[in-house]
């Protein structure tokens, strides 16, 4: 299969799992719905030319996102400072003009709640979402948010068209990025202040740095620096700047309408961490196997999202006791195939050992935690090392 970025043919695999979730931010009502949670297969392999990975597997006609669908990471506080800062970078864009900026995959209006406050007057706001739980066409702030995906057939809900677009964890969802980028393009405003705004995870963090469970289905395209350079090329675009942020995990990438046509960028891969990846797969697994079963205090995950699920799809569930998360939407309900119980904080046994999923809350969950003596905190950091919290 060709790479959908840069069509070449050369690509290495770097994992393969026969049953995982299609949807790793649904959770389920009782243990055998979660148990029973559609599932798909995932096939993840990384271009040896441009460095793009992508699952080989993946079944679109399996997603569907609604608003049984919660992804909101905007109850923590160092997620809501993450949010602000990159709110002030749309911010830097902008010009005193009257412009209409649109949140593609804006979700509950999470980032729109941070940035609308900090917007000029003359700029409307809108967002598309299928998963959008609000009364369709309204939202926050005055902003029109509409339960639907953003494509040419819906962009005439936004009058005068598009002068800036953010897309937040939303590119790594689409199983076309090219095209999701076009129609993009055939929609922003053709003038040089218009500008398209991306978040979404580096595949090659990922990589380096052994993530195994930043792998999963619902991830079914994921970018590298050289990739994102060669598809925003030929969508149209050119490449303001791209950096990583939320402690190198992310991309943030500012784009502009070309105005002429561009020639492709030269790429350059890193083949060597891609080829060792599946290679470490198992032993890294084995290491959080042996962890969770020579302990003998209950051991706890924190954070019922995509980490949290496929670390303990991967361990098989049975010797984990249960997932903590701050999310109330996600408190008594279960993880999908293994069937884990989430519960709140507040409900941890004092004698727990609690493994938490992303480093980035380390320090936030620690000074929350800071009044219960008994609990054991850890962090699942680089190259999948367990390692208390300091």
């Amino acid at each position: 299969m060709a790479c959908p970025i840069c069509e070449a043919t050369n690509h290495t695999r770097l994992d393969h799992r026969a049953r995982v979730p299609i949807l790793q931010n649904l959770v389920w009502p009782t243990v055998e719905a979660a148990k029973a949670a559609p599932s798909g297969v995932l096939d993840m392999v990384k271009c040896d030319d441009c460095g793009f990975a992508w699952n080989q597997a993946f079944d679109e006609s399996l997603i569907k996102y609604d608003p049984d669908y919660d992804n909101d990471q905007a109850q923590s506080d160092a997620f809501r400072s993450h949010m602000s800062s990159m709110a002030d970078r749309v911010i830097a864009s902008l010009t005193n003009r009257a412009a209409n900026l649109v949140e593609i995959g804006c979700g509950q209006a999470a980032f729109i709640d941070v940035l609308a406050p900090k917007l000029p007057d003359k700029v409307s706001l809108f967002g598309f979402d299928p998963s959008w739980r609000g009364k369709d066409g309204d939202g926050p702030h005055g902003a029109k948010i509409y339960r639907q995906y953003f494509e040419p057939d819906t962009a005439s809900l936004v009058p005068s068209g598009a002068q800036f677009i953010v897309a937040r964890h939303t590119i790594e969802h689409i199983a076309d990025p090219l095209a999701f980028l076009r129609a993009i393009r055939n929609v922003i405003v053709n003038l040089p202040g218009a500008r398209l705004f991306l978040e979404t995870p580096d595949i090659d963090w990922v990589v380096s740095n052994l993530q195994v469970q930043d792998i999963f289905y619902e991830h079914c395209s994921i970018f590298s620096r050289s990739s994102f350079a060669v598809a925003l090329q030929r969508a149209g675009f050119d490449l303001v700047s791209i950096e990583n942020v939320f402690g190198e995990q992310y991309f943030w990438v500012e784009a502009k309408p070309a105005l002429q046509s561009p020639s492709l960028p030269n790429v350059s891969a890193h083949q060597d961490a891609a080829a060792e990846f599946e290679s470490q797969v198992s032993s890294i697994v084995s290491s959080w196997r042996s962890f969770v079963t020579k302990s003998d205090r209950p051991v706890y995950l924190w954070g019922a999202a995509s980490k949290g699920v496929t670390f303990a799809l991967l361990l098989g569930g049975g010797s984990l006791a249960g997932v903590v998360d701050i999310n109330r939407k996600k408190i008594g309900k279960f993880l999908p195939i293994t069937g884990l119980p989430v519960i709140p904080a507040d409900e941890l046994p004092d004698d727990s050992l609690v493994v938490i999923m992303n480093p980035n809350y380390a320090s936030e969950i620690g000074k929350m935690m800071s009044g219960r003596d008994g609990l054991s905190l850890f962090v699942l950091s680089n190259h999948g090392v367990i390692s208390p919290v300091a």
